[in-house]
C-alpha cells in the first residue's frame, strides 16, 4: 500500500466542495494550490512496527494525515508556501514524552507496579490534580523514516462497519436479561431479571457516535473532490451489525440506494445512510463475524479488485460470541485478500457497574466461552480476560441453577472505571493490514478521532519511531501502554503540533476524558 509516485500539481488550483450537515448545501471554494498551507495534523494512532504486530519490542509506525487551509490533505509534492512538500527524518519529531501504565486509573505512592522504580505515581501534565495521578514515567522517542502510504493513482473504496449491539444503550442481549443469577454460588438463584434499560452501563447513551459517523460522511464528501477532480471514482459503504448468536449484518447504503447497492457514489446517498442506523436492542456485538462477513462478502467484488480500500470499524468492546469460527486470524486473511486497511475505533466508555443493592450491572454470557476449552490460568487468556468461574443461573426465580459452566473460563474483566482497556487483538488487525488502532475513553471524544479518517485515502502519511522504554525492556512485556508526546511538523515556512495527552493540551488545567489524545501500544 505504499506510495507508488509524486503526485502531479493542479495547475489551476483545487475545487472543494464544503458541505454543512444541517443545511444540506455547499459552498465550493478556489485556492491557489500556491497559496495553500498547512493548517492541522491529526494523529491516528499507533501500532507495533511491520513485522512485529504481536507486540512492539522498540519500534512503532504511527499514522498522521496533514491538513491544508483548503481542508485538502497534503500529500508529497503538493507546494505550500511556495516550497514543495518532502517530508524527511528532519521535518517531525516527537517531544516530552511520557509513558503509562494500564489500566488507565487514579493512582497512589504504592500502586504502581513494574518495574520498581520505573514507574512513579505522578502527573504527566502540567498541573498537579489527585484525578490526573498516574503511573508514568519519562520516554524518549526518536524518529525515523517517514512515508507516505495513501495510493493517490487508484479509485478509491471507503467502507464503515459499526457495531449496534444492546451495550451502547445499556442493554443486556435479551436471553442473559432473563436468566435469574445466581450471585453467591451456592446453587440456588437469589437474583432477578435484568431487562430494563440502565443509562448507566451504557457506553453511549448520549449517541455521540451517531454525530461522529454523520462527520465521517460529512468529510468523506469532501474527500471524493479532490479524487473527482483527478478523474478517479470513489465508493462509500455503511453496514451495521449486531445479533443474537449469529451477526446481523445490514447494508444501510442498500436501505436507502434505488439500486439497492451496498455502495453509494453520491454524497446525498452515503448521508441519508447514516440516518438510517436504528437504536440499539437486546443483542449482542459478533464483532469478528460481521468482519469476515463484509471483507468476504462486498468487499471481495471483483468491481472494486483495483480499488484502494480504506475500512473503519467502530466497536465497543471485545467479540462478544467469540466463535472458535470467527478469530481474529480468519479477519486479518479476509483483509489482506481484499488488500484493505483497516481503521479500528474503539470506544471504551466508563461505566456504573452495579445498583445501589450492590448487585452488578454487568453479568458473564453462556455465549461468550461455550465455544471456549476451559482454562487454567490467565496466562492462555486474552489480555483483557481473566480465567475464573462464571455466575451460573436458573430460568426460574429461586430456582436450581440450569444454566452456566461449573469449569474455570477465559472471562472479560473491567477495571475501578468499568472499562475493559485496550484489546490487542484490534491492534493486530489493525497492524497487520497496514492500518491503525484509536483507542478511545469517552464517547464525547468520538467526533473529534473519527472525523479525518477519510483523508486517509489520499493523505496518509506514516512515520516509524523507537521507544526508549520498550527497547531498553524498561517495562513488563505483553502489556498495553499509552503514549504521551507532542508530534510536531515542519511543512512549508510553518510548524504545526498534534499532542497525544491525557488532557489533549497539556497546558490545560482539569481532565476531561474527551479531551484524552493519547496512543496505545502494546509491548511484545
Amino acid at each position: 500500500m505504499a506510495f507508488s509516485g509524486a503526485k502531479a500539481a493542479l495547475t489551476t488550483g483545487v475545487i472543494l466542495g464544503f458541505a454543512g450537515l444541517s443545511t444540506g448545501c455547499d459552498t465550493v471554494a478556489r485556492i491557489s494550490f500556491q497559496e495553500r498551507a498547512i493548517s492541522r495534523i491529526e494523529v491516528m494512532g499507533m501500532t507495533p512496527e511491520a513485522g512485529s504486530c504481536d507486540g512492539s519490542e522498540a519500534g512503532a509506525d504511527m499514522r498522521f494525515v496533514m491538513i491544508a487551509d483548503d481542508s485538502t490533505p497534503i500529500r508529497p509534492g503538493d507546494v505550500l508556501d511556495n516550497i514543495p512538500v518532502d517530508l524527511t527524518r528532519d521535518s517531525v519529531a516527537l517531544e516530552n514524552g511520557r509513558l503509562y501504565e494500564l489500566p488507565d486509573v487514579a493512582c497512589d505512592a504504592d500502586s504502581c507496579v513494574f518495574p520498581d522504580d520505573e514507574f512513579t505515581c505522578s502527573t504527566g501534565v502540567s498541573v498537579d490534580e489527585a484525578s490526573l495521578r498516574r503511573c508514568n514515567r519519562d520516554l524518549g522517542l526518536s524518529v525515523g523514516e517517514v512515508s507516505f502510504e495513501a495510493d493517490i493513482e487508484k479509485p478509491q473504496l471507503f467502507a464503515m462497519l459499526v457495531e449496534n449491539s444492546g451495550s451502547l444503550a445499556g442493554w443486556l442481549p435479551s436471553d442473559l436479561a432473563g436468566y435469574y443469577p445466581d450471585w453467591d454460588n451456592d446453587g440456588t438463584a437469589e437474583g432477578t431479571t435484568d431487562t430494563n434499560r440502565v443509562a448507566g452501563r451504557a457506553s453511549d447513551s448520549s449517541k455521540s457516535r451517531a454525530v461522529a459517523f454523520s462527520q465521517v460522511a460529512n468529510t468523506w464528501r469532501s474527500a471524493t473532490a479532490l479524487a473527482l477532480n483527478e478523474g478517479r471514482r470513489t465508493v462509500f459503504g455503511l453496514w451495521q451489525f449486531s445479533g443474537t448468536s449469529t451477526a446481523d449484518v445490514r447494508s444501510l447504503v442498500a436501505e436507502v440506494s434505488t439500486s439497492e447497492s451496498p455502495w453509494a457514489d453520491q454524497a446525498t446517498t452515503a448521508i441519508a445512510a447514516v440516518g438510517q442506523l436504528e437504536d440499539p436492542g437486546q443483542r449482542r456485538g459478533n464483532v469478528f463475524q460481521a468482519m469476515s462477513t463484509v471483507f468476504e462478502g462486498a468487499l471481495s467484488d471483483p468491481e472494486f479488485e483495483d480499488y484502494e480500500k480504506t475500512v473503519v470499524v467502530f466497536v465497543d468492546g471485545p467479540d462478544e460470541l467469540r466463535l472458535n469460527a470467527f478469530d481474529e486470524a480468519r479477519v486479518i486473511e479476509a483483509a489482506n485478500a481484499v488488500d484493505a486497511r483497516v481503521f479500528i475505533v474503539h470506544l471504551d466508555s466508563d461505566v456504573v457497574q452495579e445498583d445501589l443493592s450492590g448487585n452488578p450491572y454487568f453479568r458473564d454470557d453462556p455465549s461468550y466461552y461455550e465455544d471456549q476449552e476451559p482454562c487454567e490460568s490467565d496466562a492462555t487468556c486474552e489480555n483483557f480476560e481473566e480465567c475464573r468461574t462464571p455466575v451460573r443461573y436458573s430460568t426460574t426465580p429461586g430456582g436450581a441453577v440450569e444454566i452456566g459452566g461449573t469449569d474455570t473460563f477465559c472471562l472479560p474483566q473491567r477495571d475501578e472505571n468499568g472499562r475493559i482497556g485496550p484489546i490487542h487483538a484490534y491492534q493486530r488487525i489493525a497492524c497487520e493490514t497496514d492500518g491503525s488502532y484509536i483507542y478511545v475513553p469517552s464517547a464525547t471524544a468520538l467526533r473529534a478521532r473519527m472525523q479525518y479518517l477519510p483523508h486517509a485515502m489520499d493523505g496518509l502519511w506514516k512515520v516509524n519511531t523507537t521507544l526508549d522504554a520498550f527497547e531498553n525492556r524498561r517495562v513488563a512485556p505483553d502489556e498495553p501502554y499509552k503514549v504521551q508526546a507532542s508530534f510536531r511538523v515542519d511543512v512549508g515556512t510553518r510548524r504545526q503540533t498534534f499532542v497525544l495527552s491525557q488532557v489533549g493540551d497539556p497546558n490545560a488545567g482539569t481532565q476531561t476524558e474527551d479531551q484524552d489524545t493519547r496512543a496505545v501500544l502494546f509491548h511484545k
